[in-house]
């Protein structure tokens, strides 16, 4: 970004603001790092505690401004490697970036902050966070949308891509309901949810169902749920903007032979403007309407 670039703030419009060799202190919310400059916070996105680097604010307010990384030029020793693809893209795993032993210390210190500096009152002393040995692959849900233009990062992957590439399954981009990039491979839950998500993706493909947009409200294939139990059964809920049983009942069949690990293969009619389906009629495709979990004695169904 050149020194000229001007940010819109309300009717104002202010320039960004660049603070070179900014030493970052601590870690706040949101995956966003601090650094003071003359009493002023400045959040920064992906930054990590003990990061110098250059940084670019281009949103201002009179106590604070927020901004991120131009060049890096000390790592700080809590820093590591990120290991998805996706990172920095999406808008999950905002600290992969840290260490999960520095996440923990972090973590803590908010809490202890929340009741101390916020709440204004005493705290007794905080017993160290739990952390997890499972770092990755841990979720037992997540749902994905489909869009039939799928964001991408560059002008020139758009003029040079075929039209049935732009169609795609993933996540929504932060803070916004209309742009969605295509997941390749996604850490949070068991890798077999990112089998059954490109094999749906790659056969609407293949057979050319219709992908979502959210603008004109049309398109086939609309959003996907997916769940798994500590018993290695799966539930996979897709929703569909219209019953067209010709093209729903080969893509159901198909994920039910590829996959036999989904109990559970549920979908419904969605037509309307946003995606909660609690008021609709979720249908079986086969298996049970619902998956069992276990917690002691307790038995739940989900």
């Amino acid at each position: 970004m050149g020194p000229y670039l001007w940010v819109q703030m309300g009717r104002k419009k202010k320039t960004p603001k660049f603070y070179p060799e900014l030493l970052i202190t601590n870690a706040g919310s949101e995956g966003k790092s601090i650094a003071r400059v003359d009493g002023k916070v400045i959040m920064v996105d992906y930054a990590v505690p003990g990061d110098v680097a250059d940084v670019l604010t281009t949103f201002h307010k009179h106590k604070f401004e927020t901004g991120h990384i131009q060049r890096l030029v000390q790592a700080s020793p809590d820093r590591v490697d990120t290991f998805c693809g996706h990172f920095g893209t999406c808008g999950g795993c905002k600290w992969q970036q840290m260490s999960y032993e520095a996440q923990l210390r972090y973590k803590q210190q908010q809490v202890l902050d929340a009741f101390q500096r916020i709440g204004k009152f005493p705290f007794p002393d905080l017993l160290p966070i739990a952390g997890s040995a499972q770092t990755r692959y841990y979720r037992n849900k997540l749902e994905y949308s489909f869009t039939d233009r799928k964001w991408l990062s560059s002008l020139e992957d758009k003029e040079t891509m075929a039209e049935e590439d732009h169609a795609g399954l993933g996540y929504h981009i932060p803070g916004r309901f209309d742009k969605i990039f295509d997941v390749d491979t996604c850490y949070l839950m068991d890798d077999l949810h990112n089998q059954i998500r490109n094999e749906v993706r790659d056969y609407a493909k293949a057979n050319h169902l219709s992908f979502f947009n959210a603008y004109s409200q049309e398109g086939l294939l609309r959003t996907m749920m997916l769940r798994n139990n500590s018993r290695g059964e799966w539930m996979v809920l897709i929703s569909f903007t219209k019953d067209d049983q010709e093209a729903i009942q080969p893509l159901m069949n198909h994920i039910q032979q590829k996959f036999p690990a989904i109990t559970s293969l549920l979908y419904v009619i969605n037509s309307k403007r946003n995606d909660t389906i609690f008021d609709l009629d979720v249908r079986v495709h086969s298996g049970n309407a619902f998956l069992e979990e276990h917690l002691e004695e307790s038995k739940f169904r989900i």
